[in-house]
């Protein structure tokens, strides 16, 4: 019952951890530019094709390698084709803009592959079993949860503890700080005045100081 039981806490751990590591994306966007981006699935699948067509064609760290970069490619021109005209609109022209485009981009990829699923096989060098004791895991779980907990630990970084990442966050500072002062609500006047000093005050610290991870 035990080893059920860490099995999965494990499970939920690293699932939880791959799927934070893929909304952390769509909730940078969100933060700094406001549009709800519906077509961010649509990018993780796009990253998950181009990844199987590779790793069968030049292994698993190449293909780890290029595929953001296709990805971001693929990302830089939706932001300039279709994105950026919605920059101040109503959130709702994001969403909807957004959610055509990630319609359409699916009907494209299964088009092109079918509606089959593809898999695929774990590297060579995470093909094992951790034990412990009576306890077996996967090592290719383990390696996945790892790789999350990294690119979340250095998404963190970024934003909080550089010069870029506190640029980036001005927009989302704006906007909550917007939304905090209303003149209506003379009660909050204090609260608001109080949010607004100390996250000032912290983002200001960082511009200055150009902090780096």
């Amino acid at each position: 019952m035990g080893i059920l039981i860490l099995s999965l806490f494990l499970n939920g751990i690293g699932l939880g951890l791959v799927y934070a590591a893929v909304a952390i994306g769509f909730s940078l966007v969100l933060g700094v530019s406001g549009v709800i981006n519906f077509s961010h699935g649509i990018m993780y699948a796009f990253g998950a094709y181009f990844f199987w067509i590779l790793y069968g064609n030049i292994g698993f760290w190449p293909a780890l390698a290029i595929t953001p970069v296709f990805v971001a490619i693929i990302g830089f021109v939706i932001e300039r084709a279709l994105v950026r005209r919605v920059y101040g609109l109503d959130p709702l022209f994001g969403l909807v803009i957004t959610l055509g485009f990630a319609t359409a981009m699916e009907e494209v990829i299964r088009m092109i592959f079918g509606p089959a699923a593809y898999s695929v096989s774990a590297p060579s060098f995470a093909k094992g079993i951790f034990l412990i004791g009576d306890f077996a895991y996967p090592q290719y779980r383990l390696f996945i949860a790892v790789m999350a907990a990294a690119m979340l630990a250095g998404v963190w970084l970024l934003i909080d503890r550089t010069h870029f990442g506190a640029v980036k966050s001005i927009p989302s500072l704006r906007r909550r700080w917007k939304n905090l002062w209303n003149p209506s609500r003379p009660r909050d006047f204090g609260k608001t005045l109080l949010a607004a000093k100390l996250t000032a005050s912290c983002k200001l610290h960082t511009v200055i100081t150009g902090w780096k991870h």
